[in-house]
């Protein structure tokens, strides 16, 4: 609503930019000819004043499709400031700049979408000096300093305006180089994305040529155009706007347009026009094409695209072909897997599947996946800041047929507002073809339709990764298992051909391939990868050659996977510098490897596999063949003994060796000698017998392996089995040997190992570090009758394991059935912690020194099972000490409803909280529940420094939470002593430490949480105008104090009251004379005690002419103080709420039936004589008005709470001591006082049915 006052000595103009919520009667006089405007508005307010409330405005983002383009680029702008360029043309300059700004998306919280203009969170734009001061609807003014604008109002700051040199004028050269050192030091500037410098000028054609005292146009400009243009990571687009004089220049002058198409450069754009206006016009074209300009080089690509291979090349089953196909995505940051996501103009795919680079991170770690599993699950990290739910779909080609198929899908819904959450992808049913080896997965988040024959599908957001994928073969289908590391070595001789050689690695892969392979866990049977430097020792090839599992091996070094199974099983290197068979030194450079842990694993048995043809010469190293002979079979003694527990040799012959071996003495000889009496010798004609399987020199080479390699494989207990004095000194220990079949996959703690025999031992030490799956053990007492220990335990098997413990309590020197405690382990728990808890300690527990056993197995245990064997899982053992009893330590958790902080005789105890001790030594906590009267005490507490604090809701005898920042009150309840208390034990018991504790309230602003001091309900009612309503209210109290009562409201109309009395007989209703004295604002606090309740009833008045819809919120706050004060107050709230209906009714009182407020405003010009009237009026600058308010109660029922307001009306000046009461009614007494120019009529006693009266005062209108 735009507003003009006029008359010959005054102009005033505004605006009214919010809505205006008007009074409870306003009457206008309207202006006749020349003459002022009066308002006259009547506002009658019972109790307190009127709070006008209205909703702000919300600014919301716009639909990204209704943008010109999607781009992510850095806009530059920069204007002209010659003399010519006036503040009108300055703004239409700006106008131009915010269009071409709208016809991009901005989204300042992810970065970009589409294109943002704000430069993340420093946005910066230059523009030539601003001499001109202006103002501009959507900035006070532009400042040379700098100035932030918001151009449309999106909350994304889109131009940062600064001066681009120190002086004014024209300066073209000037502000382009600063503008490119802006650019190219990162000021403002985003990494990666695209810039663009858009320039308007007028400058004429002596400035572009700099001519004369024009000093920076001509050679100056183009040079700091062409460093702009090569400005930032990937250079600066210039579009040139040409306005005016420079529009003339450019088509008059030829020296004029080169310079400037030299400055704009061979992609820049340049426009001409006539004015600003037309810039600024968008029907004129120069905004689109200027938004066309930046789109085009601003508009990286924008879609994600997958990179499993779609090429046609052999599918992962070896028969079909790779048809996983190109599945893309509009990029939408809102919507993303993992953490980062970028963009693709055309297909990525490639054979690993990485063509996406570490964008696809969107998973960091596979589970093993085997051909056993019928379910699988992979942990995703997803973003989803939509406004809608998307699906994550995935795709694992099991079969390996080179296509994701529909029964290889799985899906889940990611809520929307999802921020680098964590979600479990699960295939619940895994096909029955699954076969092992490598196989791809595809990962699709999208909020568009999708479903599970969609792999490949365009989605219109979100993201898609690929991942390469290594299913494990069924470790059962192995030969046998064995952790060994194989060290394998092939002859170079000129006579080894690369099709020989490429047999001698089909042999390798297939004595690999005999062995089970798991990275994950380091071994099971026999992890043929050597942890994570994985080596092996290939006597030196000079042929060049191309095999299946290689493309091709280097002399320097090559990983090889041979089965595809993602675990190195060959790492080739040259054992030596010369060619030519070199036994010996092949063989000593190997036991050098093993002995200085090149690739060895530690605890691990080594074999040594190695194939040669050499004759019989080069055996016995006869003439200049000087590898053989007695070097050969020193170097092979090294090998065998290399390592912690030495090494086997497998010598595989073959050909010309074979010879040498039947027909020679002495090359038999040192053969036998290198094999050693338990190596294995293995003789053949040829390398493709070697490779064949049905030969059975694979077959004999894993057999070799397997019978060094079985490593004992037995967990054993380590408690004393030898008869010796049990701990009660009176009987002997028996607690026996229980053992258990090593499977990584189930254990105790970080790490196990294998025993061929029983290590009992007296202190249960005998399996060293490996007993590891306890750190810490509570304290135990002979008093206890509870106990809990936490185990580490990990169960990655596909069956829940039975975690058992024995504690020897009574010292007879054997575990019996009721010292057992039991709990399950779920499938799937990794390196979980667990709590093993003893729920019924023998009675005949003793103190002293005893021992521990846990076992861990999937198989059927019970508790007279500590000794049995089982096949699988862990056994443990540990050595500790039950306590003496010590002293008692006691006191009692109390209602202290005076909250004096002491207990008094009759205060009642609170059952059931928890009270914890707390060592503060060792950071042990024991719990404890108090009982019916709120006592608790504990018992066999040792000498030393204790805390005692309560944690109600904690567990039992041994809380989850151990230390003072844990504690809590019961439940409603605040203290009045301290929360902790310190004690010293010193052999005595301790006793009286009590824990004082008052009713609390049930929330508000205190922050307070309980249910003892209540103030209740909120209501809402309608009301018709005119009338009241009663809201009854109680507050109820489990503790002693005082409570104050205050009010405050708010209404979208003027006119409203309301007032609070006492509801002393608490029956809802106001009796006798409790409506005679209102409470609210009293200065004493009304006595409450602990089990009594205060009740207040508020009476809300609804004005007679309030329109329909009108509301009146009122907030009563009851202050609760306690009495003791030690407990800082309780402050509570209710709220009631009315609404008014349509009609206006007579009001009803709760106490004498009919009562209503009648009111009505009157102006009089007493200058001019007019007669008094309630509509329209006349007046002049210098007339005196005189104001009538009449009130007048045509009810039954008398009104006791009337107040009467108004305000000097605007333009005009209240006649000193002219506010008068005129008529008051008998019985009643009027005050009225003045507040700058609020007016109020202060009534005391009742306005009886039929009673009226008035009030007035004057004013006069001012010059």
């Amino acid at each position: 609503m735009l507003l003009k006052w006029g008359a010959p000595s005054m102009s005033l103009l505004f605006k009214i930019k919010t809505p205006v919520k008007l009074g409870v009667m306003q009457v206008i006089n309207k202006l006749m000819g020349a003459k002022w405007i009066v308002f006259i508005g009547l506002l009658v307010i019972l109790l307190l004043p009127l709070q006008m409330v209205y909703a702000a405005p919300s600014n919301a983002g716009s639909d990204p499709s209704s943008f010109r383009c999607k781009s992510r680029v850095d806009i530059w702008y920069a204007n002209d400031e010659s003399s010519s360029v006036d503040s009108t043309e300055i703004k239409q300059s700006r106008d131009f700049i915010y269009q071409v700004t709208d016809g991009f998306y901005h989204s300042a919280a992810s970065g970009a979408q589409g294109g943002l203009i704000g430069w993340a969170a420093n946005p910066v734009s230059v523009v030539m000096p601003i001499t001109e001061n202006f103002q501009d609807q959507d900035d006070s003014g532009l400042a040379s300093t700098g100035t932030v604008v918001d151009g449309d109002g999106l909350g994304v700051r889109e131009t940062y305006i600064a001066r681009a040199n120190n002086v004014s004028g024209t300066n073209l050269a000037d502000a382009t180089q600063k503008l490119a050192d802006l650019i190219n030091a990162g000021n403002g500037r985003r990494t990666g994305v695209p810039q663009v410098a858009v320039f308007m000028t007028d400058a004429f054609k002596e400035q572009i040529k700099n001519e004369g005292h024009y000093t920076h146009g001509g050679s100056a400009w183009k040079t700091a155009a062409a460093n702009l243009r090569a400005a930032g990571p990937d250079g600066t687009r210039i579009v040139l706007i040409l306005l005016a004089e420079a529009v003339d220049a450019y088509n008059s002058s030829g020296t004029t347009r080169g310079i400037v198409d030299a400055v704009v450069g061979s992609d820049g754009l340049l426009l001409k026009t006539s004015s600003y206006a037309n810039v600024a016009d968008p029907t004129k074209g120069y905004i689109g094409q200027t938004i066309d300009a930046i789109c085009s080089v601003g508009s990286p690509p924008n879609k994600d695209y997958s990179d499993a291979p779609a090429d046609g090349s052999a599918a992962p089953n070896g028969t079909g072909t790779t048809t996983y196909g190109d599945a893309r995505h509009d990029i939408t940051p809102e919507l993303k897997l993992g953490a980062s996501i970028d963009g693709e103009s055309a297909s990525i795919a490639s054979g690993a599947a990485d063509g996406d680079g570490a964008d696809d991170d969107a998973v960091s770690t596979f589970n093993t996946l085997t051909t056993l599993d019928q379910t699988y699950s992979v942990d995703v990290q997803v973003s989803n800041q939509t406004s809608n739910p998307a699906r994550l779909m995935g795709w694992i080609d099991f079969d390996g047929n080179g296509r994701f198929d529909p029964d290889e899908a799985a899906m889940h819904t990611v809520a929307s507002g999802t921020v680098d959450g964590t979600v479990a992808l699960t295939w619940s049913n895994i096909p029955a073809d699954i076969r092992a080896g490598r196989t791809y997965v595809r990962l699709r988040l999208t909020t568009d339709a999708i479903n599970n024959q969609e792999p490949i599908t365009a989605k219109t957001d979100g993201e898609v990764e690929d991942y390469a994928l290594t299913i494990a073969r069924d470790p059962s289908s192995f030969r046998c298992k064995s952790r060994v590391d194989i060290w394998y070595a092939n002859d170079e001789s000129s006579s080894v051909d690369s099709t020989e050689f490429t047999q001698s690695l089909d042999f390798i892969y297939q004595v690999t391939d005999g062995f089970y392979h798991s990275a994950a866990t380091g071994a099971q049977g026999g992890l043929i990868g050597w942890a994570a430097n994985p080596i092996s020792v290939v006597m030196p090839i000079t042929e060049n050659f191309q095999d299946q599992g290689d493309s091709g091996l280097a002399s320097t070094g090559t990983v090889v996977d041979g089965d595809g199974l993602g675990v190195r099983e060959i790492y080739t290197v040259k054992v030596n510098n010369g060619s030519g068979t070199r036994l010996a030194e092949a063989t000593q450079n190997l036991a050098d490897l093993i002995n200085s842990g090149n690739g060895r694993r530690t605890g691990v048995p080594q074999v040594a596999v190695f194939m040669t043809d050499a004759y019989d010469a080069q055996i016995n190293n006869e003439g200049h063949y000087n590898s053989g002979g007695a070097a050969w079979e020193a170097a092979a003694a090294n090998l065998r003994a290399a390592g912690p527990d030495g090494t086997r040799i497998v010598l595989i012959l073959l050909a010309e060796a074979v010879g040498a071996y039947n027909n020679n003495a002495t090359a038999r000889g040192t053969i036998d000698a290198v094999v050693g009496s338990d190596g294995l010798l293995l003789k053949t004609s040829s390398y493709a017998n070697v490779a064949d399987p049905t030969k059975g020199y694979i077959g004999q080479t894993i057999d070799a392996i397997c019978s060094v390699a079985n490593l004992p494989n037995k967990d054993y207990s380590d408690a004393p089995a030898d008869g010796s004095v049990a701990p009660n000194g009176t009987g002997t220990t028996a607690y026996g040997d229980a053992q258990h079949d090593i499977t990584p996959e189930l254990k105790l703690g970080a790490s196990t190992d294998g025993e061929s025999a029983s290590i009992a031992s007296d202190a249960a030490d005998g399996d060293g570090a490996d007993d590891d799956a306890v750190s810490t053990f509570n304290p135990l007492t002979a008093l206890d009758r509870t106990y809990s220990v936490n185990v580490q335990v990990s169960n990655q098997t596909s069956n829940p394991a039975r975690l058992m413990g024995w504690i020897d309590f009574d010292g007879n020197g054997r575990f019996d059935p009721d010292e057992a405690a039991m709990r399950m382990v779920a499938s799937g728990t990794a390196d979980g912690t667990v709590a093993l808890t003893w729920s019924h300690i023998p009675v005949d527990i003793r103190a002293g020194r005893t021992y521990l056993r846990l076992r861990l197995t999937t198989e059927s245990i019970n508790n007279r099972e500590p000794i049995t064997a089982k096949k699988d899982g862990e056994v443990e053992d540990y050595l500790i000490t039950i306590g003496d009893s010590g002293v008692n330590v006691s006191g009692r958790v109390y209602i202290d409803a005076n909250s004096n902080a002491v207990e008094d005789a009759g205060e009642s105890g609170i059952a059931r909280t928890v009270v914890v001790l707390r060592d503060t030594v060792s950071g042990v906590c024991r719990s404890i529940h108090t009982n019916g009267g709120g006592y608790y005490s504990f018992v066999g507490v040792a000498d030393g420094q204790y805390e005692i604090y309560q944690a109600h809701g904690e567990t039992t005898p041994t809380p989850q939470n151990c230390g003072t920042s844990f504690a809590r009150n019961p439940t409603g309840y605040r203290s009045t002593t301290p929360d902790v208390l310190s004690v010293v034990v010193a052999g005595d018991d301790v006793i009286n430490q009590d824990f004082g504790e008052v009713a609390g309230s049930s929330g508000g602003p205190s922050g307070n949480n309980g249910v003892g001091i209540v103030f209740e309900p909120d209501h809402q009612s309608e009301i018709l105008p005119g009338n009241v309503v009663f809201y009854a209210h109680t507050l109820t109290s489990q503790a002693d104090g005082a409570v104050r009562f205050t009010m405050n409201s708010s209404d979208s109309t003027h006119g409203w009251s309301h007032v609070l009395y006492r509801d002393s007989d608490c029956n809802g209703t106001l009796n006798g004379t409790e409506g005679n004295t209102a409470i609210n604002g009293l200065d004493s606090d009304i006595p409450v005690n602990a089990g009594g309740r205060i009740c207040v009833i508020d009476k809300v008045y609804a004005p007679a002419n309030v329109s329909a819809g009108g509301r009146h919120n009122v907030k009563i706050t009851a202050t609760f103080t306690y009495a003791g004060g030690t407990v800082t107050p309780v402050i509570l709230e209710v709220t009631d709420v009315t609404t008014v209906l349509s009609a206006p009714v007579v009001p009803q009182d709760s106490q004498g039936g009919e009562s209503r407020l009648k009111l009505k405003k009157t102006v009089e010009n007493l200058t001019q004589g007019t007669p008094e009237t309630e509509s329209l009026n006349h007046a002049a600058p210098g007339d005196f008005l005189k104001y009538r308010i009449y009130y007048r109660n045509p009810g039954v029922s008398p009104i006791t709470d009337l107040k009467v307001n108004d305000t000097v009306p605007a333009y005009t000046t209240l006649v000193d001591s002219s506010s008068a009461c005129d008529v008051v009614p008998a019985g009643m007494t009027c005050t009225s006082t003045l507040n700058i120019d609020e007016l109020l009529w202060e009534f005391t006693g009742a306005l009886s049915g039929g009673a009226a009266g008035h009030v007035s005062y004057e004013v006069v209108v001012d010059q």
